[in-house]
């Protein structure tokens, strides 16, 4: 397959407080690449009650209103030169869902990014879930969140398998469902290369048939979505300007490739 790269749909800066670079910075590297569209998608902030009970870096709530009128502004400032949109990544937790609520409808678009669960009255990284159990939690939480109808991109949705080093019937099983679920709802699957540069910072990455696989963009879920016929967006999940079609930006190109991905660049595909 021959396929270029001319959007970034997941993308955040510094306001983020665990990226690097403004939105002008961003914006003109997207330019001298070429790009038609950049979305910009910071994590939706969290209550400030709740900044002590998940220890989270991202903006904080009384950053919301800022963010959204600088993105805006930037729309029209660059207009004749490139695409923004306004997007936020969203965790879907009981006490997000009024505010996730909210800014749906003062954003182009919402990125279902999970990366907490809730695990009897507390919150759970999924990058330390392995268990059955609490990857059950994982999954029919992405079920309600993409069964709301809020969401159009599924950010890295096999980063469940962060602490996996393997692929078995269950996560097969359960990895059909959350995609079967993804394409009912018209919610595009991503291939996150972030989870390649993660892999070669992190080493994790696991061999399984002799193949070299990465927790994220897993080969193996990917497949699966592909084969299912499910819409898949490659994002590089931008924190810095130059992660932006680097190396892993192409390895994951790559892998798409491979599997014979025909990637999706545009929402509304």
């Amino acid at each position: 397959m021959n396929q270029s790269i001319k959007t970034n749909h997941h993308t955040h800066y510094s306001i983020c407080r665990h990226a690097e670079g403004s939105v002008d910075e961003y914006i003109n590297r997207a330019i001298k690449l070429g790009y038609k569209t950049l979305a910009i998608t910071e994590h939706i902030p969290f209550p400030k009650e709740m900044t002590e009970v998940i220890i989270s870096k991202r903006m904080y709530i009384d950053q919301l209103d800022d963010y959204i009128n600088e993105i805006n502004s930037k729309k029209e400032e660059y207009k004749n030169k490139i695409e923004i949109l306004l997007g936020l990544e969203c965790e879907y937790l009981d006490f997000l869902e009024p505010l996730i609520e909210e800014v749906s409808k003062k954003c182009d678009f919402l990125i279902l990014g999970q990366h907490y669960i809730k695990v009897k009255n507390k919150y759970k990284s999924i990058y330390n879930v392995s268990e059955e159990n609490y990857l059950d939690i994982y999954f029919s939480t992405a079920h309600r969140a993409l069964s709301t109808g809020l969401f159009k991109i599924f950010a890295h949705p096999d980063i469940f398998l962060w602490k996996i080093k393997d692929w078995n019937p269950y996560l097969e099983k359960k990895s059909k469902e959350l995609i079967e679920c993804a394409i009912k709802n018209n919610v595009l699957i991503e291939l996150n290369t972030n989870g390649i540069r993660f892999g070669y910072r992190k080493e994790k990455y696991f061999y399984y048939n002799n193949k070299k696989v990465y927790c994220y963009p897993n080969y193996y879920f990917l497949k699966l979505a592909n084969d299912l016929g499910a819409k898949i967006i490659l994002n590089d999940d931008a924190h810095d300007p130059n992660d932006l079609h680097d190396e892993s930006t192409l390895e994951g190109l790559s892998l798409a490739n491979e599997l014979k991905i025909p990637l999706v660049t545009n929402l509304e595909e």
